[in-house]
């Protein structure tokens, strides 16, 4: 990719401090991950709430073809339809969130982790006091003990942030 134009006033706002002292890159690529975790998190919302409905998964839900069970009603169908669009939105945010974070320790010269890790891993982003506060969390970095916090942290963070926006 190349250049890219912004406004004037995009580029004002990119400036402020409200999100730190970093690059323009940095602070896109921050935005960008707190927007898929905002949307992981209504997803996992959405799927957590029709596991609860329906008592069971949406594989289930697929495999047991509750929709023609239940005569096709415009309900089922839409929670069908819905469902499905968060099991596939669920897939697609993780799949973003990795994506964009391993490319950024690649741009930062540290080797990507290859694997599938969780969608969590090596950046948190916790609520507190309504204001979004992002640290990285470099595992590689870090000693054994202070892996081991971080972990903790991670786990911590981790259900802050679901429990504002799930």
């Amino acid at each position: 990719m190349g250049e890219v134009m912004l406004q004037e006033r995009t580029r004002q706002f990119l400036e402020e401090s409200l999100l730190g002292e970093q690059d323009v890159d940095t602070k896109v690529r921050s935005l960008l991950e707190a927007e898929y975790l905002r949307r992981l998190g209504r997803y996992r919302r959405l799927d957590r709430i029709l596991t609860q409905k329906y008592g069971m998964t949406f594989e289930e839900f697929i495999a047991r073809r509750v929709v023609q069970q239940k005569g096709y009603t415009w309900d089922v169908e839409t929670d069908a339809m819905d469902w499905e669009t968060a099991v596939g939105g669920m897939r697609t945010m993780e799949r973003k969130i990795q994506e964009l974070r391993e490319s950024e320790r690649v741009q930062r010269g540290r080797p990507a982790i290859g694997g599938t890790g969780s969608a969590g891993e090596g950046v948190v982003c916790a609520v507190v006091g309504g204001d979004r506060t992002r640290r990285s969390l470099h595992r590689a970095d870090r000693s054994p003990a202070e892996r081991s916090g971080t972990q903790r942290l991670t786990h911590n963070a981790r259900r802050l942030v679901e429990e504002k926006y799930t």
